[in-house]
């Protein structure tokens, strides 16, 4: 029974607020979303040369823009480089001993030789230097 002077109740649902939340989430996560990528950030140069391929994992060995080195995930002094490379290649069997570097384009041209340099004293019988597709 509905009481004198009121309108009939109506079964509906106002989506309203529900698509205001929806909508101010997704511009947090649009915002948010690059911060969220942790790790190096290096801006390798672009080429058309083909992908290396390996046989065994390869050992790694970066250079970012501030001129930090690391081997594999883990950051090392340049002058322990050579020391580090060798204790790696020292547990393995491998005929082949590859160094993959990849450094940031904007890096003076001697710091990179100066890191495969010293990766062939650790070692190394092949060095890749790894590029970005154009």
């Amino acid at each position: 029974m509905k009481p004198a002077g009121l309108p009939a109740p109506r079964g509906e649902i106002n989506v309203t607020p529900l698509v205001d939340v929806v909508l101010v989430l997704l511009i947090v996560f649009l915002i948010a979303a690059p911060t969220l990528h942790q790790g190096l950030v290096i801006d390798l140069p672009k080429t058309a040369a083909l992908a290396a391929k390996s046989e065994h994992p390869p050992v790694i060995i970066r250079v970012d823009r501030r001129q930090r080195v690391f081997l594999e995930k883990r950051r090392v002094p340049l002058d322990r480089l050579g020391l580090e490379v060798r204790g790696l290649f020292s547990g393995t069997s491998h005929t082949r001993r590859e160094v993959f570097i990849e450094a940031d384009k904007s890096l003076p041209y001697g710091l990179v030789v100066d890191v495969m340099a010293r990766a062939q004293e650790g070692g190394a019988d092949g060095i890749t230097m790894l590029t970005s597709p154009p």
